[in-house]
């Protein structure tokens, strides 16, 4: 495992709460993520300046939060 401390972003959802909720089963599974997005700290909900809801991991986390959010969706 690498020493590496870039984050990725795994998954763009359309809404925080989804967002949310993929970051909880992640962090339930012992993978730390976090959720950016552009909508001026969530005063305007629906403002998207990035493109939607970005899930963010450590780069080394990347292919198992995948495959665990992979697992949870079918």
């Amino acid at each position: 495992m690498s020493n590496s401390s870039n984050t990725v972003c795994i998954q763009t959802y359309s809404t925080i709460a989804e967002a949310e909720m993929a970051k909880g089963i992640l962090e339930s599974n012992g993978i730390h993520a976090m959720v950016s997005a552009d909508n001026i700290g969530g005063l305007i909900a629906s403002l998207d300046l990035t493109g939607g809801v970005k899930l963010l991991v450590l780069e080394e986390f990347a292919k198992r939060a995948n495959e665990i959010l992979d697992e949870t969706t079918k």
